[in-house]
């Protein structure tokens, strides 16, 4: 994911980086940094998130989010002046603000709802029956190994598609999934819980648990659960 912070403060551009650095793993995004928000515009091709100051003196955050529109790029307002709070709140591209002076806090709120809304709308191209379905990774509960085949079940559908579980095991692991088996894959946000041979599920399936990855799936649910505040 490409994240980029505009502010006219070079001191707290180094500030507000370094926090994100921290707070975000490095192998998820790349940040970069615009001292000037012409720049930006120009070059803005690839960005998901922004963090926007509204008050700088060559172009306010508002024109430059103007400029933006169109581009698919998630707002965030950045203001060191809490009476431009409420402005940002209405604004019809904001996604959230953030006060310099609350900056560990409103981060962490923001990135937390960015999260949950980018992995709603994340999803899987499946190659059904010669027609593409894009099916959203929130309603994949399980996949299971079928011949040459994979098999994704959601609440109410199943689709096949003629793929290797092992590489759908690379592609989904930092999508919230983990492989319980040789067999299945499992989306960590249908776990309910963790017994010795099988991991029972929010609907009531069990899907089988082999001793060599126990461990791992362990980690991956409370890790997934610390995330999410469950």
């Amino acid at each position: 994911m490409k994240i980029a912070l505009c502010d006219d403060d070079k001191i707290f551009l180094q500030t507000f980086s370094r926090l994100l650095k921290n707070t975000i793993s490095k192998d998820k995004c790349d940040i970069i940094c615009f001292n000037d928000p012409y720049e930006l515009i120009k070059n803005n091709s690839g960005i998901e998130l922004l963090f926007l100051d509204i008050d700088m003196p060559i172009m306010d955050g508002f024109k430059v989010a103007e400029n933006l529109f169109g581009n698919n790029i998630t707002i965030v307002y950045v203001t060191g002046n809490d009476a431009l709070v409420y402005k940002a709140f209405n604004s019809t591209q904001s996604f959230g603000f953030i006060r310099k002076n609350c900056l560990d806090s409103d981060l962490s709120e923001v990135l937390k709802r960015f999260e949950k809304v980018n992995q709603f709308n994340k999803h899987y191209p499946i190659n059904n029956n010669f027609a593409v379905v894009k099916l959203r990774y929130c309603d994949i509960i399980y996949i299971e190994k079928c011949g040459n085949n994979v098999i994704f079940y959601t609440q109410s559908e199943k689709y096949s598609e003629r793929r290797s579980i092992g590489s759908l095991e690379t592609l989904l692991s930092a999508e919230g999934f983990v492989r319980t088996h040789a067999g299945f894959i499992v989306n960590i946000d249908y776990i309910l819980n963790i017994e010795k041979k099988d991991v029972k599920l929010t609907n009531g399936i069990s899907i089988p648990l082999s001793r060599s990855r126990a461990k791992e799936v362990k980690i991956q649910f409370m890790r997934r659960s610390c995330l999410s505040g469950d």
